[in-house]
């Protein structure tokens, strides 16, 4: 199943003469001055009403912005995030490395990783890890209280940091470096 481009909307009161009008029209009011917020999709379908339809099936519900990435996930639909200009689709299965939605993107259907984006947060952290031990072992030679052991770590993890830094993310990392104990 699937959702397009959720947009805000508000119900149309009832006419006067329908069953219930007026208890409707009432509450339909209050939720306005609430600031209750209503969303259909792209087929003018209530999207409160439509996401009851969907089958509690075991597959996850990925919600997306119009750049395509996913912010929300769940299996029960009744637990997704949404705001306008939200989309839902289904996939049977996520990917065993998708411990974040933060790289993730639909295209058309799919559920694609931006390899990139993921690839420059992991060596941000840890060339921040390095930086941090960098500057504690930097102090300890400053301070002249560093011993031959933390002169050579010193050396080590300053190899490390240039390493990372030459690593072409652009391409996908086989492996990144070991910068143990951190």
């Amino acid at each position: 199943m699937r959702i397009n481009n959720l947009v805000r909307y508000v119900p149309t009161p009832k006419d006067e003469s329908e069953h219930g009008a007026e208890a409707y029209n009432t509450e339909l009011m209050l939720a306005v001055s609430l600031g209750v917020v209503w969303y259909k999709d792209s087929t003018g379908t209530d999207f409160y009403e439509s996401r009851n339809s969907w089958p509690n099936n075991g597959k996850w519900k990925l919600a997306f912005g119009a750049d395509g990435r996913v912010f929300s996930y769940s299996k029960d639909i009744l637990n997704i995030i949404v705001h306008e200009g939200t989309s839902i689709v289904e996939c049977d299965e996520l990917p065993k490395n998708f411990d974040s939605h933060e790289f993730w993107y639909i295209v058309g259907n799919k559920l694609v990783e931006n390899i990139q984006l993921s690839q420059a947060a992991t060596r941000s952290l840890l060339l921040s890890k390095l930086d941090s031990r960098i500057s504690v072992l930097q102090n300890r030679v400053d301070d002249g209280d560093a011993q031959d052991k933390h002169v050579e770590e010193l050396a080590n993890r300053r190899s490390q940091r240039s390493h990372l830094r030459n690593i072409d993310i652009t391409l996908p990392v086989k492996s990144w470096p070991d910068i143990g104990g951190l």
